[in-house]
């Protein structure tokens, strides 16, 4: 026979192995086509012979009862301690200031802290907020001039335009805070 002829020919053993290969692969296939859910026995069929797919409860399906809880776990180590922050404004109030600005014009508003506190923030508002009117500048200030860098403020001046048809409070705000001498 020719050398090369033989080795297309398969062993005996290779042959063995080809068909259990065939069976085992077409095993579960057969099962299923032949085995349906009139013949399984009620309460016979348990989660772990089911795949994963299947075990996941339909939409359709109702929950039963629910257990009984289970016993209460071990309390858990405590985390560390946060860090503190930086003190806040202690005694911080809130002094307005209002004045009225015409239709279609802008508009000063001043409001001063008390003696002894200095102004740390501030803001202004319309009476009316349609969003006809804006805020065109707010900014720490001393008496009634925008304050100087590096000065302390003793209120906050708020600048405004409105543009409504008609005259409009104005208010400004400044957060104040004690300073320690009167």
């Amino acid at each position: 026979m020719n050398p090369h002829v033989r080795k297309l020919i398969p062993s005996s053993s290779m042959v063995v192995a080809v068909i259990a290969l065939l069976v085992a692969m077409s095993g579960s296939a057969v099962a299923a086509s032949l085995i349906t859910g009139e013949q399984i026995t009620d309460g016979t069929i348990q989660t772990k012979d089911l795949s994963k797919k299947t075990r996941t409860r339909p939409a359709s399906a109702s929950a039963g009862e629910r257990g009984p809880a289970g016993p209460a776990g071990l309390k858990g180590d405590r985390g560390a301690d946060g860090r503190d922050g930086p003190a806040g404004a202690a005694g911080a109030v809130v002094r307005r200031g209002e004045s009225e600005v015409g239709a279609h014009q802008s508009g000063i508003a001043f409001a001063h802290c008390h003696p002894g506190e200095e102004a740390i923030g501030g803001s202004g508002e319309f009476a009316v907020i349609d969003g006809k009117e804006w805020i065109q500048q707010t900014d720490p200030a001393s008496a009634t001039q925008v304050a100087s860098d590096g000065s302390k403020a003793d209120g906050w001046l708020a600048r405004g335009f409105n543009d409504e048809d008609e005259t409009q409070t104005f208010t400004a705000f400044a957060v104040c805070v004690p300073t320690g001498s009167d």
